[in-house]
């Protein structure tokens, strides 16, 4: 796509608004690590480079001056770029005029003096021209049943016609205005209770840290809003009901004035991607030459990559991602075994049983790389070691008495400047762990 330019970090800025405990509505843990995840995200030099001082992260405001103030500095300094983004419940007043509220700590339904309305924030993004000639990004992840605690989260109005009508003509200037929701009212926005982030930031920040293939260096909005669209539509998951509406599931919304596709807040990662190993032969699978580390390379933030990749790829048997609390004693051990410091955070653990003598062994990812406990045996690999290490799967046919077809035994194989390989096993999807790595070790590399 041509005449497309990243949008000048130096000169935008962020505002990352969240509230995820409440007085009187339902909590929403996730929307917590959404502002982390959003704020590492913007920052990171592969994906936009926003200097951190640019970002300003306003978690549990307690009254709206706190999220206008934030707007208003963050319009009046930024010359580019300005992204607002706002995650918790949105609260409409259909008694009056369907105004959209934002939800603060202490607000209650009904009562629109607890809350912050959405019009206060254009307001002072039109208030003496300041958003003239800029570009603004609004996202708003807004629930209102607080069905994020169990099922879904949706909000109570169409949120993106509430909010676009706002983002008008007003606003005078050539830059563009562009506003992204997470739902609609009909509509049901998965969020299960445990996962890190709610669905739909969770969707925006795998397409950021993963890209788009085959699609041009840069992602303008238009393209970030059709692939939400793709993404979270293939993750639907129906429930149950006679009701027909209640099988329909968020999707998100657009708004715009001016041209979105002008707007780029984003590079795409995808394209610096390296193409996937061939697939093992039934011989056994020789290592390839390990290439040498590139330790400047490696993203600041590869605990969170690490755990976006894991937690958008299907379920692997044994392995299990620590989103929160661990689960079972056993998922507990191998995390206080693998987490040496309080800053370093255990992603996933996957257990296997070498024998029934004694308990499971665990290999772990952690946010400074892979660990591997193995019946005593142990062995460390930093992120920034990656590159000197393969991954791969091999196996042998066994064949038994009863079986004599036989059926494919794998087993993990690390090779570096240490190496470790795992029993055989046909139960543990060995091959799948494997894989896995490999892919981690492409994010390392930058």
């Amino acid at each position: 796509m041509s005449g497309l330019w990243l949008a000048t970090p130096a000169a935008s800025r962020a505002v990352l608004i969240g509230v995820h405990e409440y007085k009187y509505l339902p909590s929403l843990p996730a929307v917590r690590n959404n502002l982390t995840g959003l704020a590492d995200t913007l920052t990171d030099e592969r994906i936009w480079g926003l200097p951190r001082e640019n970002v300003v992260t306003v978690p549990q405001p307690e009254k709206a001056s706190d999220l206008v103030d934030s707007v208003a500095d963050a319009c009046a300094q930024a010359t580019d770029t300005v992204v607002i983004y706002y995650a918790g419940h949105g609260l409409t007043d259909d008694e009056f005029n369907g105004e959209l509220y934002l939800a603060l700590p202490g607000s209650r339904k009904f009562r629109p003096d607890t809350t912050c309305a959405y019009d206060y924030l254009r307001r002072e993004m039109i208030r003496d021209r300041r958003t003239h000639g800029k570009q603004v990004v609004i996202i708003l992840d807004c629930c209102y049943s607080g069905r994020a605690l169990r099922n879904g989260m949706s909000p109570g109005e169409d949120l993106a016609d509430l909010a676009d009508v706002r983002l008008d003509d007003g606003m005078a200037g050539n830059g563009a205005r562009c506003l992204l929701t997470a739902a609609s009212a009909s509509s049901i926005a998965l969020a299960p209770p445990g996962e890190t982030y709610t669905a739909f930031t969770g969707a925006l920040l795998r397409l950021l840290n993963t890209g788009v293939p085959e699609h041009p260096g840069l992602l303008d909005m238009d393209t970030v809003y059709n692939r939400l669209q793709a993404d979270l539509r293939a993750l639907a998951r129906p429930q149950p009901s006679s009701d027909a509406n209640r099988t329909r599931h968020a999707l998100p919304e657009f708004g715009s004035r001016g041209s979105p596709r002008r707007i780029c807040i984003a590079k795409n990662v995808s394209t610096k991607r390296k193409k996937p190993s061939p697939a093992p032969s039934p011989e056994h699978v020789r290592a390839p030459a390990p290439t040498p580390p590139s330790p400047s390379g490696v993203p600041a933030r590869m605990g969170s990559l690490v755990r976006e990749y894991l937690r958008s790829q299907p379920a692997v048997p044994g392995l299990h991602l620590i989103d929160g609390a661990p689960g079972n004693k056993v998922v507990q051990q191998a995390c206080k075994a693998h987490q040496t410091s309080d800053r370093e955070e255990v992603i996933a653990v996957w257990l296997w049983r070498s024998a029934w003598s004694h308990p499971e062994d665990s290999l772990a990812l952690t946010s400074s790389g892979l660990r591997v406990g193995d019946n005593g045996t142990y062995l460390q690999v930093p992120y920034e070691e990656f590159g000197q290490y393969t991954f791969d799967s091999p196996y042998r046919f066994k064949r038994t008495w009863w079986d004599t077809s036989g059926h494919r035994m794998y087993r993990l194989r690390i090779t570096g400047p240490q190496s470790w390989s795992s029993k055989e096993w046909h139960r543990y999807a060995p091959e799948t762990i494997a894989e896995r790595l490999q892919h981690i070790r492409t994010i390392a590399a930058g």
